[in-house]
């Protein structure tokens, strides 16, 4: 048999299992990428792992990885931070509810006494932003059971998705 016999052969074979090699690497992307996107739409810890043996793309989905630990722990800080500022408002405005109740109980007793027109003119202006005040603070306590509400629905509905 003549050379180009076995340089045909040769080439075929080599040809073959780059073509193996290439549907073997196309497959495992596959699965990479739609992992991926579960991992990326979840609230998960799982990382990628891949089943064929390429070194480059090896080290890309280690990368992948560290960049998807790097995001959760990103995540996870933010909805602490998140959940702080939640109780810090909630804080704020009960803090703010009993010197604000106070204040209105003088005023209170301030209107029962005999007073100039003039002094009557502060009291009520002195009361009117009391009482912005006071539904100042109420609307900063709503927001804050509404956030809260709103991260429990969106939560809820993340588990059912």
């Amino acid at each position: 048999m003549s050379i180009w016999f076995y340089l045909c052969i040769i080439i075929l074979c080599i040809t073959s299992i780059i073509s193996i090699k290439y549907i073997l690497l196309k497959l495992s992307l596959n699965k990479v990428y739609k992992d991926f996107e579960i991992i990326i739409n979840s609230d998960t810890n799982n990382l990628l792992t891949i089943s064929c043996n390429d070194k480059n793309l090896k080290e890309f989905i280690n990368k992948l990885n560290k960049n998807l630990k790097r995001l959760r722990k990103l995540e996870l800080e933010y909805k602490e931070g998140n959940i702080n500022l939640k109780h810090t408002i909630t804080n704020i405005s009960h803090d703010l509810r009993t010197p604000l109740t106070a204040i209105k109980g003088y005023l209170d007793i301030l209107d029962k006494k005999k007073l100039t027109k003039e002094q009557i003119k502060y009291l009520n202006i002195i009361n009117t932003k009391v009482n912005d005040l006071v539904n100042l603070t109420e609307e900063l306590f709503n927001y804050s059971k509404i956030v809260d509400k709103t991260y429990l629905i969106k939560s809820c509905v993340k588990l059912y998705d």
